[in-house]
C-alpha cells in the first residue's frame, strides 16, 4: 500500500493554513525541525482504475510483474510537496508497481531539511528532495543520492500582473520553500542574471512548502514565487505569469531518491526493492501518457489540455534509468557555493546492480531504431 499525507487537490487549502506564519520567516533560515514521529500517513486520494501490477506489454523496457511478489516491506519516503514532479511515485502506487516489488511504501510531505534530519535520525528511509540531499552530503552529512528522477529544472519564477521583469523585483519579496532548498538556489541565479544582488536587493520568504509559496503569491502576500507544476499552470490560470524559467538558468536534479549511508550499507534489500519499484513507476509514467494525464486530471484539478501540457513538460525532464549525470549535480553544487564532486554526494552502486539484472539491462534498448523517451 502506498500512503501519503497530503492530497494534491488540497494544495491551496494547505498553503493557506501556514501563510501567516510563513510571512514572519522572511529572509531568515529555518532551523531543521526534529524528526517526525513514525505515524501512519493519511490515505491517498482516489486514483484511476488499477491495472495489472506491472507495466503493460506496450512498455518493453519494463519487466512483467512477478507472479508472486515478495512479502511486503514498509518503506517510508518524503517529498517536499505533493506536486506533479513526483508523479511517478504516486502513479506507481496506483498501478501496483511498488507492491509488485514487495514494497509497502508510505509517502509523506516534509520539508527537505526536516526529511534529511529524519533520515539521519533513523526515522525515515528516503527523501525525494535529491538536490537538497546533495547539498547536505556536500556539507558533510552521511547521506547520498542513490537515484535521480528529473535532470532539468521544473521551477519557474511567477509574478503578479504588475511586475514586468526580474529587475522590477528589487526591494520586493520572493517566496521560496527554504533558504537551502533548490528553488532558492535557482531563484538566486535568476536574480543575479538580472543584475541584482540576491543577498541585498530582494527578500526571501521561506514558506516551507511549494504550495505555501503558491498561496503567498495568489493571496497577494508576495509579488513573486518560485513554484513548479501543477502550481505553475494553476497560477497562470489566475493571471500570474512566469518571467523566468528555471531550465534556462540551470540543469538540476529534482525528485530523485536520497538516503543515509547507513541504510545503503545495512539494508541493501530494502534499497534494491525501492529502486526496482521506482524504475517500474518511471517507465510506466513515460510509456503510458494517457493514464498519466488521466491521473493528473483526477488528482490535481486540472483540465485535460492543461494536464497534458503539464505531463509533457514533466516527461521531457525524466531520466528513465535514474542515472542523472554527475556534471548536472556538480553544477548545482557550484551554484550553492559547494566544492564537492558528484562522486562525493552520489552512490549509484545499488542502482547499477539493479540495472544489470536481466529484467532491466535493456531498459534503454532502442525501439524502432530510437532510444525510448527519457534515455540520455
Amino acid at each position: 500500500m502506498f500512503r501519503r499525507s497530503t492530497r494534491p487537490r488540497a494544495l491551496a487549502a494547505a498553503g493557506g493554513l501556514l501563510l501567516a506564519a510563513a510571512l514572519a520567516a522572511c529572509a531568515s533560515p529555518a532551523a531543521p525541525a526534529p524528526p517526525p514521529a513514525a505515524t501512519p500517513a493519511a490515505a491517498p486520494p482516489a486514483a484511476p482504475a488499477a491495472s495489472a501490477p506491472g507495466p503493460p506489454s506496450a512498455a518493453p523496457t519494463s519487466p512483467a510483474a512477478p507472479t508472486a511478489p515478495p512479502a511486503p516491506m514498509r518503506v517510508t519516503m518524503a517529498s517536499p510537496s505533493p506536486g506533479v514532479i513526483f508523479l511517478p511515485y504516486y502513479l506507481g502506487q496506483a498501478k501496483g508497481l511498488y507492491a509488485a516489488e514487495g514494497v509497502d511504501a508510505d509517502l509523506s510531505v516534509l520539508t527537505a531539511n526536516t526529511a534529511i534530519a529524519a533520515i539521519l535520525a533513523g526515522e525515515l528511509d528516503f527523501t525525494t528532495a535529491a538536490g537538497s540531499g546533495a547539498r547536505a552530503a556536500a556539507a558533510g552529512a552521511p547521506i547520498r543520492i542513490v537515484m535521480g528522477l528529473i535532470d532539468q529544472s521544473m521551477i519557474d519564477l511567477h509574478v503578479a500582473p504588475d511586475v514586468g521583469s526580474v529587475p522590477d523585483l528589487k526591494g520586493k519579496t520572493i517566496a521560496i520553500t527554504s533558504i537551502i532548498g533548490t528553488p532558492a538556489q535557482i531563484g538566486r541565479r535568476m536574480v543575479q542574471a538580472a543584475g541584482l544582488n540576491p543577498d541585498g536587493d530582494v527578500d526571501w520568504l521561506q514558506t516551507q512548502t511549494t504550495p505555501n509559496a503558491y498561496t503567498a503569491l495568489t493571496a497577494g502576500g508576495v509579488p513573486a514565487a518560485l513554484i513548479d507544476p501543477p502550481l505553475t499552470a494553476m497560477a497562470e490560470s489566475q493571471g500570474f505569469r512566469a518571467i523566468a524559467r528555471g531550465r534556462d538558468y540551470i540543469r538540476s536534479t529534482q525528485g530523485g531518491l536520497a538516503t543515509s549511508q547507513q541504510r545503503i550499507q545495512e539494508q541493501p534489500d530494502k534499497l534494491a526493492r525501492t529502486l526496482r519499484g521506482t524504475l517500474r513507476s518511471i517507465a510506466y509514467t513515460l510509456d503510458q501518457e494517457q493514464d498519466a494525464v488521466d491521473y493528473i486530471v483526477q488528482n490535481y484539478d486540472l483540465d485535460p489540455d492543461t494536464a497534458r501540457r503539464t505531463y509533457r513538460a514533466l516527461a521531457d525532464g525524466i531520466v528513465r534509468n535514474g542515472l542523472t549525470a554527475l556534471d548536472i549535480i556538480e553544477g548545482e553544487l557550484r551554484l550553492a557555493g559547494e566544492t564537492a564532486t558528484g562522486e562525493d554526494v552520489v552512490d549509484y552502486s545499488a542502482l547499477r546492480q539493479v540495472l544489470a539484472e536481466p529484467a532491466w539491462r535493456d531498459i534503454c534498448a532502442p525501439r524502432n531504431g530510437q532510444p525510448p523517451q527519457g534515455c540520455r
